[in-house]
């Protein structure tokens, strides 16, 4: 019995002498294990507290969500401003990315700080044409048949509610009435659509048409490749045909107290009274000195047209007297568009340039490179520079006399916008499109 418990025993024996290898594993083991149990232990309380502290965080945010619900929903008295609370930086990124900033001037007296804001003003503006740029907004097209050239010139309306551009189909020229409406992205208009429920043509000249201006009572001009000037009623009825110039009329301008001005082949700019009945519109004179065609006209608020030339040069004429004040002398081409804004006058050209100038000093303030021939130019009344040219590329400046003079943008965005071009005040863009449409940025 006692050599069988020997038997028995001497397996835990052997393991249990003092300089054995089991003996030593058995011992590294055991303090091992003693040391997980400790940090255990210790992980354990400390997750304990951990959980005590975000339970203290969790009925914070409860009790500050229930702040900030009564804060928002507590009314507000009509001189108050409801975001006094908001820091600044949090109502800057409501202002640029969640509401149209230019609805929300008339909140309170702090938003309208901030919309007016030239900063913040520019960097709304930058953002919805690198939205553009990105792929993440795209234009709205109006197309036309397969049948129909792509409009030659683009207008509006005073109330910006039409848009007018002139086409042909099939032989016939005509000019087609559009209503136009804002064009909502996540809740802020950022461009146009179109709507045919009212869509009007208007047929009354024999060869294409070059030139369209609008009056502030809403008629209608249109200058054609037939030498002639229709005048149109806001509904379209045609009410007069003016024949004075021998070439085509390329180019038109209206004031806002009724002088009409247009310019032709003939190397003439037309000064014509519209302030009676349309039916007995006179010309007042003609303006003579350019050399070659007259490609565009332009007016200030001083009482002056400019006319731009296939003689390189710019007119400034008194609208009073008929007087020559000034010749503008930079490009080397034809000045092939005009815009004036405030104090500034654009001309575009076929040099690839686009020049500023004072119409303070009408002196020459800096100039824009374009890189291709350039149809046509607009200015919002914000001051923003818009451009399109025979590469169908629409280029955007966000302040012409900057230092940089750099261009914002450059957009295609699958259409193809060359000659025509229109701005409303709110700077949005209605172009041609070369394969046949009407766009809207």
């Amino acid at each position: 019995i006692e050599l069988s418990i020997l038997r028995l025993d001497l397996p835990r024996m052997l393991c249990t002498a003092p300089h054995s290898a089991a003996c030593r594993r058995v011992g590294a083991a055991t303090a091992r294990l003693t040391e997980l149990r400790a940090h255990e232990s210790e992980q354990r309380r400390l997750i304990a507290e951990g959980e005590a502290v975000l339970a203290k965080v969790v009925q914070e945010i409860e009790l500050v969500e229930a702040e900030l619900e009564a804060a928002v929903t507590a009314p507000v008295a009509a001189d108050e401003d409801p975001t006094l609370w908001l820091p600044d930086e949090l109502m800057l990124n409501i202002l640029l990315h969640v509401v149209y900033i230019g609805s929300c001037a008339s909140v309170c007296r702090r938003w309208h700080a901030i919309c007016q804001d030239t900063v913040v003003k520019e960097q709304r503006w930058a953002l919805r044409w690198g939205d553009y740029a990105a792929g993440q907004l795209s234009p709205t097209v109006h197309p036309l048949g397969s049948r129909e050239r792509s409009p030659q010139a683009i207008a509006l309306s005073p109330d910006e509610q039409l848009v007018y551009f002139a086409t042909e189909r099939e032989g016939r020229d005509y000019v087609t009435a559009l209503e136009v409406r804002p064009r909502r992205a996540g809740g802020k208009p950022v461009s146009a659509t179109f709507s045919d429920e009212c869509r009007q043509e208007w047929f009354g000249h024999t060869a294409p048409i070059a030139a369209i201006a609008v009056g502030v009572d809403g008629t209608v001009y249109t200058g054609a490749q037939d030498n002639t000037i229709v005048v149109w009623s806001p509904s379209g009825d045609p009410l007069n045909t003016l024949r004075e110039h021998t070439e085509w009329v390329r180019a038109l301008a209206v004031s806002p107290c009724g002088t009409l001005f247009s310019g032709s082949d003939d190397t003439t700019v037309v000064q014509w009274d519209c302030t009676a009945d349309p039916a007995c519109i006179k010309k007042v004179r003609t303006l003579r000195s350019h050399t070659s065609y007259i490609f565009a006209l332009a007016l200030d608020t001083q009482g002056r047209v400019f006319s731009g030339s296939e003689d390189d040069t710019i007119r400034a004429w008194s609208m009073g007297d008929g007087a020559e004040v000034a010749v503008l002398r930079y490009h080397d081409n034809t000045v092939s568009s005009l815009a004036t804004h405030a104090g500034t006058l654009v001309s575009g050209s076929f040099d690839k340039m686009i020049a500023v100038w004072s119409l303070d000093t009408l002196t020459l303030i800096t100039v824009l490179t374009a890189y291709t021939t350039v149809r046509n130019v607009g200015m919002s009344a914000r001051g923003e520079l818009f451009a399109v040219g025979d590469d169908m590329i629409l280029r955007v400046w966000p302040r012409p006399l900057g230092e940089s003079g750099e261009v914002l943008v450059r957009l295609r965005c699958g259409v193809l916008p060359k000659i025509a071009l229109a701005v409303t005040s709110t700077g949005v863009v209605f172009t041609d499109s070369s394969d046949g449409g009407v766009v809207a940025w």
